[in-house]
């Protein structure tokens, strides 16, 4: 594995791995809001890991020094992956979504659907991350997306 790769790979399950610590957290107020943030953030990094080790002709730094913006990484991923990843880009952009929303202010209750939303996100990353460099988080954490709570 190229030595980029193996670097995004590493940040990005320390997001992902942070989001679900986070999420399990008995009290922790925002919880939501900042596990949406650390998933996209997880998810963006895995997908620049996969386009660096996979399609080196796809520049992901640009000339002005920004990097290939999210939304782009998750259509072209998708292109190359097909209709198993449908479902994943659809839950990746509803994300995307709330996490835009979130940043520039939003008040509307939105736990119990970003909880929906993060679980099937954490279970196809990790999906994504055995199919794609043979890495299982399942075998090297013991975290879960806790289905359990007091409402």
């Amino acid at each position: 594995m190229k030595p980029l790769t193996e670097a995004l790979i590493e940040n990005s399950k320390s997001a992902m791995i942070s989001c679900v610590e986070l999420h399990n957290k008995p009290k922790f107020s925002y919880r939501y809001e900042i596990a949406t943030f650390l998933a996209i953030n997880a998810w963006e990094l895995l997908l620049k890991a996969y386009i660096n080790e996979n399609h080196p002709e796809v520049k992901l730094i640009r000339k002005d020094g920004t990097t290939k913006p999210f939304e782009e990484c998750v259509r072209f991923v998708s292109s190359q992956k097909g209709k198993n990843f449908r479902a994943t880009e659809e839950n990746l952009n509803k994300i995307y979504e709330y996490r835009n929303n979130i940043i520039h202010f939003y008040k509307d209750p939105i736990d119990e659907l970003l909880y929906f939303l993060l679980h099937k996100n954490v279970l196809a990353y990790n999906e994504f991350l055995k199919e794609n460099f043979n890495i299982d988080l399942s075998e090297e954490t013991n975290l879960y997306l806790l289905p359990i709570g007091f409402k």
